[in-house]
């Protein structure tokens, strides 16, 4: 699977005079402390710690997500879109509302779309065991408001939205937990009865932004993926 070549970088200086004005007391970290994620000879992460802005930088555009704190996530998974990038947010981050600035000389016609993922865990006293690659549920692709020409919002979603997930019978999500989890996980289901009790939970914390746009000098679309995932704790 081909990728080019992008780069995910964390910084605080505004890209243009339409980007919000960096925090007074924010400190920029030294340039020695930028973290190199090696990929294949396509591809290459760069990630610089900072304070609120994440751009995501490929060939035809660069994305700005703010306010966001995330670095870079690991390779897409085998069967993902081409042209991925995946970061992980910091703790207590959020994803719904925030702006998402394109900037791109290359490109026309330009949208972002979004949709939310959600997976099944199992709930014990023990903590979450999370069946994330297993069924997956998801909202409809949806296209983003713009604030301005080049500036669009996320969506807020509801608590339906973060309960959608495919019907399945409590065999099957036994059968997958002994399969990814073992038997230490399953004996926790020993005492459920469906797949409704309280023992599982549907978690959303997956955020797909699918951006697009005409090349003036061709007029092919470009589609790229920014895949964000949210982390617990605070």
């Amino acid at each position: 699977m081909k990728y080019l070549m992008l780069l995910a970088v964390l910084c605080l200086a505004a890209c243009n005079s339409t980007l919000p004005p960096a925090a007074e007391d924010s400190t920029i970290l030294a340039k020695d402390t930028a973290l190199v994620i090696p990929a294949n000879e396509e591809k290459e992460y760069v990630t610089d710690p900072v304070d609120t802005f994440t751009h995501v930088v490929f060939d035809d555009f660069k994305a700005t997500l703010a306010p966001l704190v995330a670095s870079a996530g690991e390779e897409p998974n085998e069967g993902t879109e081409p042209d991925t990038v995946t970061l992980e947010a910091g703790p207590g981050e959020n994803m719904e509302g925030i702006k998402i600035y394109i900037r791109s000389d290359k490109l026309s016609d330009i949208k972002v779309e979004e949709r939310l993922e959600t997976h099944m865990a199992i709930a014990t006293e023990e903590g979450f065991y999370e069946l994330d690659n297993w069924k997956h549920g998801h909202t409809t692709w949806e296209e983003l408001l713009k604030d301005n020409d080049s500036t669009f919002v996320t969506r807020f979603y509801s608590p339906e939205d973060y309960r959608i997930f495919p019907e399945v019978t409590l065999e099957e999500v036994k059968a997958a937990v002994k399969e990814q989890g073992g038997e230490e996980w399953l004996k926790h289901l020993k005492e459920a009865k469906t797949v409704k009790d309280d023992a599982f939970e549907i978690l959303g914390d997956k955020y797909l932004l699918r951006v697009s746009g005409k090349r003036k000098s061709d007029g092919v679309i470009v589609t790229k993926i920014i895949i964000v995932y949210l982390t617990s704790g605070c």
